[in-house]
């Protein structure tokens, strides 16, 4: 089935999106950083969704 022009824009958006989210929650709250190792991050296995099923944080000290 091919993809509409609509899903194909609304994905690079959403894509977009979540990549200047992560970049500015140290920008935002100097007190959280991203916990874990990136490789070890678990995925979302809904069909139609990616992105990360959840994101550790951690309060600095």
């Amino acid at each position: 089935m091919p993809e509409a022009p609509a899903l194909r824009l609304g994905m690079h958006l959403a894509k977009a999106g979540g990549e200047i989210a992560l970049r500015q929650i140290p920008e935002r709250w100097p007190g959280v950083e991203i916990d874990g190792d990136p490789a070890a991050r678990k995925w979302s296995q809904r069909p139609g969704v990616r992105g990360l099923a959840r994101l550790p944080l951690q309060l600095k000290s």
